[in-house]
């Protein structure tokens, strides 16, 4: 209306108008040059992040009766075996180090009577190592048989006896296994030498 002194509105709707300053973006902007970054990622980086992610997420898997009961099995026999390789290497290694008692029965036979003193010595090394050593003496001749008990570990061992009889002395060598019972050594040919 010509004359009025009311303002007059205009038809079109007036839109605010956003100025940025040089280097800012808006936010939507924004999300979208985020959206543009991830596709154009190698497969390589997206499947590496996947992966993050799923490290990072703990997934409680439910276990099945049957396999907790496998693997239950398993443990024990497992316990079991190495129970076992433990006494395997125990009974391999360490007991036959272990001193058993030992018997020896020297048997001087019929010359045993001129015998008037017995040297014994056993050992499990070079002959010259000995382990055990003992020593008789007799006024009145030996007994046909002397009995000698020591412990040592069962194996082979080497044994010397010594006899002496008024007119000289018997040497002899002898290889014997110990075994923990007892063991008999023949000296009735050293005994004989003695006359």
């Amino acid at each position: 209306m010509p004359g009025s002194d009311t303002p007059q509105e205009s038809s079109s709707e007036a839109t605010p108008s956003l100025t940025l300053a040089p280097g800012e973006q808006s936010a939507s902007a924004a999300s979208e040059a985020e959206a543009d970054e991830n596709t154009d990622a190698t497969p390589d980086e997206t499947q590496e992040e996947q992966e993050a992610q799923e490290t990072e997420e703990p997934q409680d898997t439910p276990v099945k009766p049957a396999e907790a009961r496998t693997a239950a099995v398993r443990r024990r026999f497992l316990r079991i075996a190495i129970f076992g390789m433990v006494l395997i290497v125990f009974g391999l290694f360490v007991l036959p180090k272990v001193p058993r008692s030992q018997q020896l029965r020297l048997h001087l036979g019929i010359g045993a009577s001129r015998v008037v003193s017995a040297t014994a010595r056993v050992g499990h090394g070079a002959p010259g190592t000995w382990d055990r050593e003992s020593t008789w003496s007799f006024e009145h001749g030996a007994p046909a048989t002397l009995p000698w008990a020591f412990d040592l570990p069962s194996g082979s061992a080497q044994l010397e006896v010594e006899l002496s009889s008024a007119t000289g002395i018997r040497t002899h060598h002898v290889a014997i296994e110990l075994h923990g019972d007892e063991t008999r050594v023949e000296l009735e040919d050293v005994t004989r030498g003695l006359e």
